[in-house]
């Protein structure tokens, strides 16, 4: 079987809206119709020129089958030399068109219309086996109302009946709802959103300071000695160790919020539907609370000096004389030591970015 398809565009009863509590939807009633016609020699089935269409014996090589149509159909009379004939059944659809199927097999070629517009042929001798037999997503080409629908058959060759008949075996069925009453949708969202974020980055807080430097010391003592004699000096304090190096890193801090709250969307599609009123109701609130602190530091650091040794100003003692003849000195006393220099700091930078963005309470409603 040979499968033909129309572009279809259906128009159909539907809305959507976001999955929140307090959604409430009444549609209108729907009455579903269905429409069948065949090729029989009823229901004003007719050919070319009003003569009502008659029913032909099978050829042994029809071996298309339809379900429900099981009577293939020409004129009155003989057949003719590549002779057409034309084949007229009207039909009413009652509602929106849900879908529409023509199922056709011919001996020979056809053409299809509905309400004079071509909705479906095929060129080819050979339409009336199981396998070429052709199916029709008409859909798109049938609306409500009242039609017209038209085959015109044509029968090649210069044979006689019995070795060339012609004949048409086709169903079509369509589908359609009819609705009436009112369509009411309505919404009714709340919420309480609060945020608090707390986003900090920090390279601060280093200390590279230089180390102290050491005491310096005493001069000797001289005790009961003779005349002459000096006591020794006091040694130099050590100097203080120079300060480190310390190189930090980047310090970044960065908060996004983003709050979604109470979205609708509604769209209501009457199709050809007689809907009465269309009410579409949207109660939103919401409470939302943002609470964003972002830190980013690369401070409190330290790089002092040493201190030098003794803290006095004139380094250590001098020495000592105790109970000595004229001429005895005690020792100088050692120098103090000098303090370290600082360090070195370096910090990478310090960046701190927030965004913040909340959108409540969107309502979107398509009435077409």
């Amino acid at each position: 079987m040979k499968t033909k398809t129309v572009l279809a565009i259906l128009s159909a009863l539907f809305f959507a809206a976001s999955p929140l509590a307090g959604v409430g939807v009444t549609l209108a009633s729907c009455t579903p119709h269905t429409v069948t016609i065949v090729s029989d020699t009823a229901n004003n089935t007719v050919a070319a020129g009003g003569a009502p269409a008659v029913a032909v014996t099978p050829h042994a090589a029809w071996t298309a089958v339809i379900s429900g149509s099981t009577t293939w159909i020409w004129e009155t009379g003989p057949t003719s030399a590549d002779e057409v004939v034309a084949f007229e059944r009207n039909f009413t659809v009652v509602g929106a068109v849900l879908s529409a199927q023509l199922d056709i097999a011919t001996d020979n070629s056809y053409k299809v219309f509905i309400d004079g517009v071509e909705v479906g042929a095929d060129a080819s001798a050979i339409n009336f086996t199981l396998a070429t037999q052709d199916v029709y997503n008409l859909t798109a080409a049938v609306t409500p109302g009242t039609h017209t629908l038209r085959v015109e058959v044509k029968n090649h060759g210069t044979f006689n009946a019995s070795s060339n008949p012609a004949g048409l075996l086709y169903k079509l069925v369509v589908e359609s709802e009819k609705c009436e009453g009112d369509i009411t949708v309505t919404n009714n969202n709340s919420a309480y959103v609060k945020n608090e974020v707390d986003v900090s980055a920090s390279t601060g807080g280093n200390d590279a300071n230089g180390g102290s430097g050491s005491a310096a010391g005493n001069g000797g003592n001289v005790q009961s000695s003779n005349s002459g004699n000096t006591g020794g000096n006091g040694g130099n304090g050590g100097d203080g160790g120079d300060g480190g190096v310390i190189l930090t890193g980047n310090a970044f801090a960065k908060s996004k919020i983003v709050n979604k709250v109470n979205t609708n969307v509604t769209r209501v599609d009457p199709c050809d539907c007689d809907v009465d009123d269309v009410t579409v109701t949207n109660n939103n609130s919401a409470k939302v609370k943002n609470y964003v602190e972002v830190k980013a530091k690369t401070g409190y650091n330290d790089a002092n000096g040493g201190n030098a040794g003794c803290g006095c100003e004139g380094g250590g003692d001098g020495g000592n004389v105790t109970n000595s003849n004229s001429g005895n000195a005690g020792g100088d006393g050692g120098n103090a030591g000098d303090g370290g220099d600082g360090g070195v700091i370096v910090t990478g930078h310090a960046f701190a970015k927030s965004k913040i963005l909340n959108r409540v309470n969107t309502n979107i409603t398509r009435i077409p």
